[in-house]
């Protein structure tokens, strides 16, 4: 080949370039990782996992509030793509109607980063996040109820067509969602789990109201037309009692007969000490 002036000539490995693709995932940043929920619909989760019906594989989408961990819709398909999630994110906000500002994170599947899927983000005022890359514990909150429903249902069972999964998915669905006791929720479900918060809400607004500031100041609305002076709403006894579970309750004890006690070695509020010689202020003469 040297002597008749021959080259072998091969093909080049291909190098595919990560630039465009970078770019695009860094304009998808992950915002939720640093976001503290203080009530639902503040930040839902998305994720898809894989069920075998008759030998072949079917695609579970499911989208989850972070808050509660209640679930909140889902779609099982033949096919993975942004359709997919997309209907089970309008089933979810069919149910929920959310305010605009609600986070949406999820890994960075091509049916959450579809251009139709991101286009439907923006139209319902949603703003989109994604796992960082290689972290996939960004979405532990997914990857736990796809263990927990996997677990505790389907692995085992045989499913011949598309409706028996269907029918499984449902039954055990509503159980996660209304029976089933979650640690992380003071071992409630996670529907227990909502009302608690939104009776709290209410109480708390109430507080914070006018009439309620009155009430947690210790001061009954006069009959007569003006305000009445200072009167404890419940008689303070000899007997001690600590701090409620939620401060925002009232609980018809003075504040100022307790001292914060605050670690020493993390700096933080460790107990109350209760003051045994305090004697609250007597009730003045009704006028």
């Amino acid at each position: 080949m040297r002597r008749a002036q021959l080259q072998g000539r091969s093909a080049r490995r291909y190098h595919r370039s990560m630039v465009r693709q970078r770019a695009f995932f860094a304009s998808v940043p992950n915002h939720q990782r640093m976001q503290v929920t203080q009530a639902p619909n503040q930040v839902w989760l998305g994720d898809v996992t894989y069920l075998k019906v008759a030998g072949q594989w079917r695609y579970l989408a499911v989208v989850m509030d972070r808050h509660s961990r209640r679930v909140l819709g889902w779609s099982l398909s033949a096919r993975r793509d942004a359709v997919l999630t997309s209907e089970a994110l309008r089933h979810s906000v069919r149910r929920r109607s959310p305010a605009t500002g609600l986070l949406f994170h999820s890994d960075r599947g091509i049916e959450y980063a579809a251009f139709d899927y991101r286009h439907e983000l923006a139209r319902l005022g949603i703003l989109q996040s994604m796992n960082r890359p290689g972290k996939i514990n960004d979405n532990a909150h997914m990857e736990s109820f796809f263990h927990s429903m996997k677990a505790e249902d389907l692995y085992g069972r045989h499913f011949d067509n598309d409706q028996q999964p269907r029918q499984a998915l449902r039954s055990y669905i509503g159980f996660y969602n209304h029976q089933r006791l979650h640690s992380a929720l003071r071992y409630v479900s996670p529907a227990t789990f909502e009302r608690q918060r939104s009776v709290q809400s209410c109480v708390k607004s109430e507080a914070r109201s006018p009439a309620g500031a009155s009430l947690l100041s210790g001061e009954r609305p006069s009959p007569f037309g003006h305000q009445r002076t200072h009167t404890p709403t419940k008689q303070i006894g000899p007997q001690l009692r600590g701090p409620s579970r939620d401060e925002g309750f009232f609980d018809g004890y003075d504040d100022r007969r307790r001292i914060p006690i605050i670690d020493a070695r993390s700096k933080r509020l460790s107990h109350y000490r209760w003051l045994t010689n305090f004697s609250p202020p007597l009730p003045a003469p009704l006028p």
